[in-house]
């Protein structure tokens, strides 16, 4: 599940990220669900970008989405590692 996360969020051909699904035979639920989740996050950010920030910024965030999408990635991870070694 984490490719289609990862890979939603990118720039990346959607077509791909449904081939690897099936090559992972992902349940046809989950891939639903998580494509719906990061397509709209990455819809959702385009906008609100766009709103507040304009055109500009929103160039410079499409050349680096990649930077950005691992980082945030990387953040994630090491929030959920750092919360299982405290609980």
């Amino acid at each position: 599940m984490a490719v289609i996360l990862i890979k939603g969020l990118t720039p990346v051909p959607k077509k791909l990220v449904t081939i690897a699904s099936g090559l992972a035979q992902f349940s046809f639920f989950t891939f639903v669900w998580a494509s719906v989740v990061t397509r709209g996050t990455r819809f959702f950010l385009t906008a609100a970008i766009l709103k507040y920030y304009g055109p500009a910024l929103l160039a410079e965030f499409e050349r680096r989405m990649g930077l950005h999408v691992m980082a945030g990635g990387g953040l994630l991870v090491s929030l959920w590692v750092l919360w299982k070694l405290l609980v």
